[in-house]
C-alpha cells in the first residue's frame, strides 16, 4: 500500500464534484445498456475520464475551486427547494407577498381582510387582500 500513498501524494483526489461525476457516469452507463444509445455511453465514459482527471490532478488549487462552485450551486438548489417546501406547508395559514420596491418576501397570515403590510427591508407599505 505504499507505493499507492506514493503515488497519491500531492494529488487532489476526490471530492463531490467527482464522485457526482463518477455516480452520473455510472447511471448514464446503466441507461444505454438498456436503451442501446451510445451517446449516453460516450457520455458516460467522458465523465468517468473528467472524475478521473479530478482525482489524479496535481493542481489542486483549481480543483478546489472547481469543486467550491459546484457546491455553492448546490446549496443555491437546496435552499431554493426548502423554501418551496416551506412556502407549501404553510400556505393554508399564511400569504406571502413581494414588496413593489425592493422585492423581499414577506409572509402575512391569512383571513385578516385587507391590510396594509409595511415592508420590513426598506419600509415602504402597500395594501393587499389576505
Amino acid at each position: 500500500m505504499g507505493w499507492f500513498q506514493r503515488f497519491m501524494m500531492g494529488r487532489y483526489g476526490t471530492d463531490q464534484l467527482s464522485l457526482t461525476m463518477m455516480v452520473t457516469g455510472l447511471a448514464l452507463s446503466l441507461v444505454s445498456r438498456f436503451v442501446w444509445y451510445w451517446p449516453l455511453y460516450l457520455l458516460s465514459v467522458v465523465l468517468f475520464g473528467l472524475a478521473l482527471f479530478r482525482t489524479l490532478s496535481r493542481n489542486c488549487s483549481r480543483r478546489y475551486e472547481e469543486n467550491r462552485k459546484f457546491m455553492n450551486m448546490v446549496w443555491a438548489v437546496r435552499d431554493w427547494w426548502r423554501g418551496l417546501a416551506a412556502d407549501f406547508e404553510e400556505r393554508k395559514t399564511y400569504r406571502r407577498f413581494k414588496c413593489p420596491k425592493c422585492s423581499q418576501k414577506i409572509r402575512v397570515p391569512r383571513g385578516r381582510g385587507k391590510i396594509e403590510i409595511r415592508c420590513p427591508k426598506c419600509g415602504e407599505s402597500f395594501v393587499k387582500k389576505t
